[in-house]
């Protein structure tokens, strides 16, 4: 102990002195010699560990002191550079607050679970859609899952509170729907497997009993009207509880599969009982010991098995029939697609990132040409190397915490800018972008880190100034090898390579979506309106809805100023009412041949109102709207890819065990999402029994007035006829097209200023590093003008070194990028899909680069020009 504790003493001398004074060793000597004589190991414990806690306590209060007096000093060096200091907060804010805002977008969708689930990471959903009695096999006979529900989504349900009837969104659900999930009940009870079969029982959501029911607890037992028809309340689901999938089927009202058909519209004509009816949606707990990958093999190959025993004529169609996906989470993506959701966003956000950092720092590396006296003078006062960087270190750690504060207010008020998606979203899609603490510890770890990055370089240059050189009037030195290969050359190389490998991915897709955004719709928008009714989740009876769809369209079209009516299924740029279906073609040889198309219902005289040319044959007829009626109309796409080069009309294929025959041909048209091309489609008539059983968004009303003349007669029209009746979504065409044109235009600008954002920083940093360059060869540029260089001369000299630079680093960022594009081959494949763009479109190949040289050659003429005016007698007495 002896020997350790005057090792101790012996160490930190000066660190003792400063606590205890000069005569700290004497008295440390005499107590151990004393110790020692009294044979006591014991007493100099004591001494020791006093020693040592003053020594810890005086070294943190001493950097606490130094920490203080940089912070100071960075504060007063930052604030005198007021444009540096903006520029930069302003480059890293933006850079972060992307890199947040895009992590808490993927933390609040993909790695979110389920708001009540009970064991979120034991659970797995179908992604296909099954019929129930499939639903029923799978649960009683399949052993990879544990327990499994079933449910239909989305439903609507008109539900009658004190402030009216009201349309709301839920799912009918198999009876152990919330025993699989392990949601419980607020208040009340769930639905339980022992309910009785028919029982008019229902749940609702505790948002909805709060907002419709004003948190009323005497709800529990009473009876209110769904659809028309009284329906018991059974309890209200706990808080947050919207559903198995509450971000794409958010429900408020859930009904059992045992309801009477006459309160779910859904559930009619043996709904359950039919193999056919694809429309349940499955969520379960698997096994224990069972993955996802095993559990989705062994239930590819017993769907299929299903198929069979059922005796599906599409048994033998292309594609899988199972993809299982985390249950458990807001989105429910299979592991193998996150890639591709995932992998363009991020990449993008991280390349915006690095050429924030990559920006500051060849800002501070320009910066520093101008403080090497500043550092001289410290190093010549006695400053060491490290003290030198620590200062440099606070002041980019400073401009990092503040790049982090305007970051995370950036993200904030991005995640609050998409609250406008709420409104143009159907209302079953609940978004809740959240800012979550772990988001905000992102941001402190990647501030952090980017002071590290950005402010390193340069510090380590600074602490290694030539005192003697840099003490001379406006001296500014030479750094070895700053032409070619210097450390800020390649800052900035690697920021024009990041720049343009950013322009080039944001180019692919806001080529694309301009291209496909100046598009033909195939109709005529303008004073053509759309409506929905649903009548019979009004309650009306069969008779009823049947009677009133035989003669609606009549009446409609005799009010003043309508030039034509179609009751429909579905209306242009409305994905809740479009269908995809399998059809089978017999060929020559007498096999079948499958086909996926997309097909509507619509009513005599759609293609009329809405002005779609038929190119052969005919439109639909008011007697081709029966239930026995197997004819169809097929768009262009379908006749080129089923009947290329033939004539279409007279052709017949297969669809639901039916023949239909094609009587016409109609030109393509934009039917679904806005981007996406043409897709073969067939056009059915609609039929009584689809009017008992319509589709989410209600039927469809679509008119065209004479211009001038408002849709509201139409409604009144309708409500003359049975004011009983509800009329909703009342739009017009116009409307419609805008507000789908306008989440591209948005998610464009979205892109471009990524881009833009990309370039400017790129600008800024090579007009910078340009601006050091002319600092540091002022002694040569003033012997060239000494000895008659003119000022082309000069300017050249200067230009040159940039146009270098740019060549290099365009070279260097098509390489990335094309390297990227191979990394991101799933996504960008489709997007080739969608867009009909690609990266080796000349437009990016050429315009990209071209773009981005010019604008970088205009930031280094600016310093350029101004090493023309280096006056050559100032330069040289500087040496």
């Amino acid at each position: 102990m002896k020997r350790l504790l005057r090792l101790l003493v012996r160490a930190f001398p000066e660190e003792f002195r400063r606590i205890h004074g000069e005569e700290l060793l004497a008295d440390a000597d005499t107590a151990l010699d004393q110790a020692a004589r009294q044979r006591s190991a014991l007493g100099l414990i004591p001494l020791a560990l006093h020693l040592f806690a003053d020594f810890i306590l005086n070294l943190i209060h001493q950097h606490i002191q130094d920490l203080r007096q940089d912070l100071r000093h960075a504060m007063r060096t930052l604030s005198n550079a007021k444009t540096f200091t903006l520029v930069s907060v302003i480059s890293l804010g933006l850079g972060i607050g992307l890199a947040t805002s895009t992590y808490s977008q993927f933390r609040s969708t993909l790695y979110r679970d389920v708001p009540g689930m009970a064991a979120p990471d034991e659970m797995a959903t179908l992604r296909q859609t099954v019929s129930y009695p499939a639903y029923e096999s799978l649960r009683d006979e399949s052993h990879q899952f544990e327990s499994l529900a079933s449910y239909q989504a989305p439903i609507p349900f008109v539900v009658h509170t004190a402030q009216g009837p009201e349309r709301l969104w839920g799912h009918i659900v198999s009876p152990n729907y919330f025993e699989v999930i392990g949601a419980k009940a607020h208040l009340g009870s769930v639905l339980h497997s022992g309910d009785r079969h028919g029982e008019a029982l229902a749940v609702l959501s505790h948002r909805i009993w709060e907002k419709r029911f004003g948190g009323d607890p005497a709800i529990l037992g009473r009876s209110i009207r769904i659809n028309g028809q009284p329906v018991t309340i059974a309890g209200v689901a706990q808080r947050d509880f919207l559903g198995a999938s509450p971000l794409m089927f958010a429900a408020d009202v859930w009904l059992p599969v045992t309801i009477q058909s006459k309160v779910a519209p859904e559930l009619s004509r043996d709904a359950l009982a039919d193999r056919k009816v694809a429309a349940f949606r499955i969520v379960g707990k698997l096994r224990a010991g069972v993955s996802i990958g095993s559990a989705e093999a062994a239930l590819e190959e017993y769907l299929r098995q299903i198929e069979k025993s059922f005796g599906r004529v599409d048994k033998d169609r292309p594609g899988r029939r199972a993809t299982l996906a985390p249950g458990g989470r807001l989105l429910p993506v299979p592991a193998h697609d996150l890639p591709l959701i995932v992998g363009f966003p991020l990449v993008l956000t991280i390349l915006t990132l690095w050429i924030a950092c990559a920006n500051v720092g060849t800002m501070m590396v320009a910066r520093a040409a101008a403080r090497r006296k500043e550092m001289a003078v410290r190093l010549a006062l006695g400053a060491r190397q490290s003290r030198i960087i620590r200062q440099l270190l606070t002041e980019s750690t400073l401009l990092a915490v503040l790049g982090g504060v305007l970051g995370a207010i950036f993200a904030a008020w991005t995640l609050t800018a998409t609250d406008w998606l709420k409104a143009e979203v159907p209302g079953f899609i609940h978004l809740d972008f959240q800012l979550d603490w772990t988001a905000l510890l992102l941001t402190a770890a990647v501030s952090g880190l980017a002071g590290l990055f950005f402010g390193l370089t340069p510090a380590w240059q600074a602490s290694r100034t030539a005192v003697g050189p840099a003490l001379k009037a406006g001296a500014v030195g030479v750094l070895p090898g700053y032409r070619w290969f210097s450390q800020r050359n390649l800052l900035v190389l690697q920021q024009v390579a990041a720049s343009l490998s950013l322009l080039l991915l944001c180019g692919m897709v806001i080529l694309g979506f301009e291209r496909n955004t100046s598009f033909d719709l195939g109709y005529e928008p303008d004073n053509l309106y759309s409506l929905s009714i649903d009548p019979i989740r009004d309650g009306y009876n069969q008779e009823r809805v049947l009677a009133l769809f035989d003669r609606l369209a009549d009446e409609l079209a005799t009010t003043s100023g309508v030039r034509g009516v179609t009751v429909a299924q579905t209306v242009p740029l409305n994905i809740l009412a479009v269908q995809t279906s399998s059809i089978s073609i017999s060929l020559p040889d007498g096999k079948q041949r499958s086909h996926t198309i997309r097909t509507e219902r619509v009513g005599s005289g759609f293609f009329d109102t809405l002005g779609i040319p038929i190119l052969r044959g005919r439109g639909f007829r008011k007697s081709d709207e029966r239930d026995d009626a197997r004819v169809t109309i097929v768009n262009e796409s379908m006749a080129r890819q089923i009947w290329p080069g033939e004539d279409p009309v007279g052709k017949k294929f297969q669809l639901e065990e039916q023949v239909y025959e094609v009587v016409g041909l109609a030109r393509d048209t934009r039917s679904s999402l806005i981007l996406s091309m043409a897709m073969s489609g067939a056009y059915l008539p609609s039929v009584p029994g689809q009017f008992l059983r319509p589709s989410p968004d209600g039927v469809k009303v679509i008119f065209r007035t004479e211009p001038g003349t408002s849709p509201e007669l139409v409604r009144k029209r309708i409500t003359s006829i049975d004011p009983q009746l509800s009329v909703f979504h009342i739009q017009s065409m116009r409307d419609v097209m805008d507000r789908a044109l306008g989440v591209v235009r948005i998610t464009t600008a979205t892109y471009s200023g990524i881009g833009l954002f990309g370039l400017l920083l790129s600008a800024a940093g090579l007009a910078g590093i340009t601006a050091y360059a002319v600092t540091q060869r002022r002694k040569e540029i003033g012997i060239r003008i000494a000895l008659g260089a003119q000022r082309h001369d000069v300017l050249g000299l200067v230009m040159r070194e940039g146009a270098w630079m740019v060549a290099v680093g365009t070279m260097f960022g098509l390489a990335g990028a094309m390297g990227l594009a191979q990394l991101l081959k799933g996504y960008l494949s489709l997007l080739a899909r969608v867009t009909n763009t690609t990266m080796t479109d000349p437009v990016l190949l050429i315009g990209g680069p071209l773009l981005l040289g010019g604008l970088a050659m205009v930031a280094c003429y600016l310093p350029a020009q101004r090493s023309t005016r280096i006056n050559p007698l100032v330069a040289l007495r500087e040496e």
